[in-house]
């Protein structure tokens, strides 16, 4: 097996079959050094990275200490996220596997229409209990000393988390799922309202219950029902069990269980996709079918996931409980809670993945670079049985008389092979990124066991990666939400901060901890 691409490290292992590995090497060369940030595109912004080596995130004195914390806090974090979908008993994945997705597997592209709904609470009594305020709302006060998922947590704010839902999934589907999103109430810093939090939580000696749970969510759709009932703004029975390409995400104000490391706010609410055993009749009719709604499938997500002193962002459980509603399962071993492909997939460990980013915060030392240890922020790739399942991934099956087999890099879209012709060889034929190829390929004893390969190509380079390789963070300029990787892939070395520099590369698995710490200046 021959591997080319980024890199080339062994020879052949089997002579009479080559695997050929194509990937981009766009200038990721060592050295150099990255720049100050500029702005993009108008509503982008584009922080600049480089590549830092482990070692320094817990060099000088406690650094053991902090290494030790911080292991602890992914093993809280993992072993939280699998005990909440324990206790949903299989209510945590879409019970219409795929549904969503079906029209994809055709070729054709799909549009989901998605509501994101705000959902505050009246009161809160439960105190240190829970991370809501005491007034039951979102955080809608500036914080100039917050970077990621920095309040006010508005509509602005919840929108561009959507803009980022809906990047990931149109780079994962190779373009063929877009999402249509709106954030509900329409006012800047409205919700619908709950009673008070300490009616739904568990309290100081208990712990979340199906039953619970399931009270919550059937008070949350009937406010949210309630509410745009009463406003006009939306008509919940226009996305409820009847229309296969709408979704309901309910974003609560407060932080989640799953990230209460201290455990010492059992009343936060959990972070999870249910499929309800009975649906809520709603008030409205579907404009579509002409009968009264049923709604029986949405997500809960928080409005912070940054709690007792660590970094968070809701972007990892935002994207990995939206991959329950196009019906994928957890791929960890759910008998045992151990990880099975751990942080290289999004339906693994990946909603938990910690991301190092650096930041020059101190302009007046201007190559100063301070760490921020962030969970959620960057979530890594679909694996390629998840996109395999959904219809997603162009395979080729290996028998036995096949010798060569190509296989691009699965970061690039199928739709821009041609602009990255390679120009190699091997063996004197040369190759380029060919639509014929597949981006997988299958193989083994049977249809119900085999293998699937794909590859996840990741830049790589002996030293650090400058900015000159056109990479970098990209987020939202107004809010300060981080959107995913982009930059200029292409073209290292042209026009410079233009609006293709905010180009999704799909580089989403850049951060798994391979060997590096991205930051940005």
């Amino acid at each position: 097996m021959q591997f080319d691409g980024a890199e080339r490290k062994h020879g052949p292992a089997r002579p009479a079959v080559r695997l050929l590995i194509l990937a981009l090497c766009a200038g990721l060369g060592a050295g150099g050094s990255a720049v100050a940030s500029a702005a993009i595109a108008g509503d982008l912004e584009k922080v600049p990275v480089v590549k830092v080596a482990p070692e320094r995130l817990f060099a000088g004195p406690g650094g053991e200490r902090a290494r030790d914390a911080a292991q602890g806090r992914l093993e809280a974090l993992e072993s939280r996220f699998h005990a909440v979908h324990d206790l949903l008993e299989g209510r945590h994945v879409s019970r219409r596997p795929g549904a969503r997705a079906t029209t994809a597997k055709s070729g054709e592209p799909t549009t989901l229409r998605v509501l994101l709904v705000r959902i505050g609470f009246d009161s809160d009594r439960s105190g240190d209990l829970t991370s809501v305020t005491s007034d039951g709302n979102f955080v809608l006060a500036p914080d100039p000393e917050a970077i990621f998922d920095r309040p006010p947590h508005d509509r602005a704010y919840f929108e561009a988390h959507l803009k980022g839902l809906g990047e990931y999934y149109r780079i994962q589907s190779g373009g063929r799922l877009t999402i249509e999103g709106r954030v509900l109430p329409d006012g800047e810093q409205d919700c619908y309202r709950l009673s008070d939090m300490a009616d739904y939580g568990p309290g100081a000696d208990g712990g979340w219950t199906l039953e619970l749970l399931e009270t919550l969510v059937q008070d949350v759709i009937g406010a949210a029902d309630a509410g745009t009932q009463e406003d006009g703004s939306a008509n919940l029975a226009d996305f409820d069990n009847d229309n296969e390409l709408a979704y309901v995400i309910f974003v609560h104000a407060g932080g989640d269980w799953q990230s209460d490391v201290n455990r010492d706010s059992p009343n936060d609410i959990p972070t999870f996709f249910v499929t309800l055993g009975e649906p809520v009749a709603l008030l409205g009719v579907d404009s579509a079918t002409g009968t009264p709604g049923l709604l029986s499938e949405c997500s809960i997500i928080p409005e912070s996931t940054s709690q007792d002193g660590w970094l968070g962002s809701i972007a990892g459980a935002l994207y990995h409980e939206f991959g329950h509603a196009l019906g994928l399962p957890d791929v960890y071993d759910t008998t045992t809670g151990l990880p099975a492909v751990g942080l290289w997939d999004l339906m693994d460990s990946g909603p938990n993945l910690v991301a190092n980013v650096g930041l020059n915060i101190r302009p007046e030392y201007p190559d100063s670079i301070d760490v921020f240890s962030v969970a959620g922020l960057l979530p890594p790739s679909l694996g390629a049985w998840n996109r395999w399942y959904l219809g997603w991934l162009a395979t080729a099956t290996i028998g036995g008389g096949d010798r060569e087999v190509h296989l691009p890099a699965s970061q690039i879209p199928r739709s821009q092979y041609l602009q990255h012709y390679s120009g190699s060889s091997v063996g004197g034929a040369p190759y380029d990124f060919d639509s014929d190829y597949p981006q997988a390929i299958l193989g083994g004893v049977s249809p119900r066991e085999f293998f699937l390969v794909e590859n996840r190509w990741v830049p790589l380079s002996g030293g650090e990666l400058p900015d000159e390789s056109g990479i970098g963070f990209v987020r939202d300029a107004a809010t300060g939400v981080f959107l995913y990787m982009g930059g200029d892939l292409e073209d290292p070395d042209g026009p410079g901060p233009l609006e293709e520099a905010s180009r999704n590369t799909g580089m989403y698995d850049s951060s798994c901890r391979t060997a590096a710490c991205w930051s940005g200046t």
